[in-house]
């Protein structure tokens, strides 16, 4: 979450002429909405603070671990939410890749035609990795789709197999070079007419 904050500050920058931007943390583990905000041009830092000290990783209840087969369809069903609640806007989301547990329950989504998605995926620099990605050299240039087990270091991501029906447009992140080629190509995109 260290490495992501510093992105969700950015994004909530952005100057969106007509529209907003709007904020939602998910915490896929206890299958809860953490934090949400709208119009969050002025994040409310000390909210967001409070609910991330709140979702410790390091901590989680039986109970929350006892219906992790609704991990994914949590994400789904959320993911729907925002886009049926703003179908002419368009969806980032912003996360490491994650891998939910087998057994998942993976109803399709679909959305109406014209839907912008994105996804920075962000990868955290890691001892071995050159700018967190496997095998992509030391981070310079555009984010490059990856595959699992390039470079020699396998990785999951269920996130990215979710969001396929909705053909997002995927970064993969691992410096602030590439979050900022990211963040220019998503913009130049939006600015565009539908």
């Amino acid at each position: 979450m260290g490495n992501l904050i510093p992105a969700l500050k950015v994004l909530t920058q952005m100057e969106i002429q007509l529209g907003t931007v709007n904020v939602a943390l998910l915490d896929l583990e206890r299958r809860k909405v953490s934090f949400e905000q709208g119009n969050a041009g002025t994040l409310d830092w000390a909210r967001l603070r409070e609910a991330l000290q709140e979702n410790d990783p390091n901590t989680i209840d039986v109970k929350a671990l006892e219906h992790h087969e609704q991990n994914a369809q949590f994400f789904l069903s959320e993911v729907r939410k925002r886009l049926e609640a703003n179908p002419d806007g368009a969806l980032i989301v912003l996360s490491g890749p994650m891998a939910f547990p087998k057994g998942q329950d993976l109803r399709p989504i679909e959305a109406e035609p014209g839907t912008k998605v994105f996804y920075i995926r962000y990868f955290p620099p890691t001892p071995g990795s050159f700018g967190g990605i496997p095998g992509r050299g030391r981070g310079i240039g555009p984010p490059q789709p990856l595959t699992a087990g390039r470079g020699g270091a396998g990785f999951e991501d269920s996130l990215a197999a979710t969001l396929k029906p909705l053909s997002p447009r995927r970064f993969d992140v691992s410096t602030p070079a590439g979050f900022r080629t990211a963040l220019a190509a998503i913009m130049s995109e939006l600015s565009q007419p539908k």
